[in-house]
């Protein structure tokens, strides 16, 4: 199944190379080719929904099928609906030149950008279409987070407070569409902040396994799982120091970051090997102040900022409190 996203109701964002991995199959995060049946899927959707704009999002692909802006050309010429190709390298740019519908589409002043004059107006339009992008994809995954989130009080053992929530993150997988935008989030935010400047994902909670487990799959590391770390430096596994390699460089992966107790402690523990632990990815953050690492720890969204929420914590349980107020 195809994964596109609703921007809003008039414009469809299909990003093509979380498809080379979720769609194709190929399950490598440096497949950088898009092959004819993904084109031919990407027709059909366009031709059965009925949004007016459509983002084909060519960013980290390289190579694609010389036919692709061929089979759009009806669409191009088309006044009902608009592709716009966006992120495209000069390698795939240059197809358009041999292309049948070369007189029907015009570049963007980024040269990085081709549609038909009523797709780059409404580039145009929009300001920097990057931007634009990025701003919505956080705000899908903001609202769908919302969706998940349980309103109720919850004693986060991790850091010993209470919260008047619970961000439910493993509810991700249960929404393939959803799930796999956050998967390859996660993993353009690895491979763009740390690149391979590390050796082996570390996860310490069920959700962070799973995320990481994942996310090593598509990135082709190592992962390692500290789960009987708990939040007071309990470690009843003999055996887990000993999974630690000294001098290799970990990074940890994350559902929901509060306080950065998890992080703070399995970086406690790495250190102890003579390892690094080189920073931190993850869903989403509530606040993490840690002047060393400030720089090193990033989510894809702010519970509160994002979410539209009122998210708090606090050292006693809320009836306790109101009870000590009157």
């Amino acid at each position: 199944m195809l994964l596109s996203y609703g921007f809003s109701n008039n414009c469809i964002y299909i990003p093509l190379h979380l498809n080379t991995i979720f769609f194709q199959g190929e399950i490598n995060f440096e497949k950088d080719y898009v092959n004819l049946s993904l084109v031919e899927s990407i027709f059909e959707e366009v031709s059965k929904t009925k949004a007016k704009y459509y983002f084909l999002d060519f960013c980290r692909i390289k190579m694609t099928e010389s036919r692709v802006f061929e089979i759009f050309a009806d669409i191009l010429s088309s006044t009902e609906k608009t592709i716009i190709f966006v992120n495209l390298n000069n390698r795939i740019s240059n197809f358009i030149h041999n292309a049948d519908c070369y007189g029907l589409v015009i570049y963007d002043k980024t040269k990085t950008a081709l549609s038909n004059h009523i797709g780059i107006e409404f580039i145009d339009s929009i300001g920097n279409y990057q931007e634009y992008i990025i701003d919505y994809k956080k705000k899908i995954i903001g609202l769908y987070v919302k969706e998940i989130v349980i309103m109720e009080e919850q004693f986060l053992e991790s850091s010993s407070v209470y919260s008047n929530m619970y961000v439910d993150i493993k509810k991700i997988f249960n929404n393939r569409k959803m799930y796999s935008l956050i998967i390859y989030e996660l993993c353009n935010l690895v491979v763009t902040h740390f690149n391979k400047r590390f050796d082996a994902l570390v996860s310490s909670s069920n959700n962070g396994s799973a995320l990481s487990t994942i996310i090593g799959k598509i990135l082709n590391k190592d992962v390692l799982y500290l789960m009987n770390l708990g939040p007071h430096l309990t470690i009843r596994d003999k055996e887990l120091l000993n999974s630690i390699i000294p001098k290799k460089r970990y990074l940890f992966i994350y559902d929901f970051i509060c306080l950065g107790t998890e992080f703070k402690i399995t970086k406690t523990v790495v250190n102890t090997k003579d390892a690094d632990l080189v920073g931190a990815v993850g869903v989403a953050k509530y606040r993490f102040e840690d002047r060393e690492n400030k720089h090193k720890v990033f989510s894809l969204i702010d519970i509160n900022t994002d979410c539209n929420l009122s998210y708090e914590v606090y050292f006693e349980k809320r009836e306790h409190i109101e009870a000590g107020e009157g």
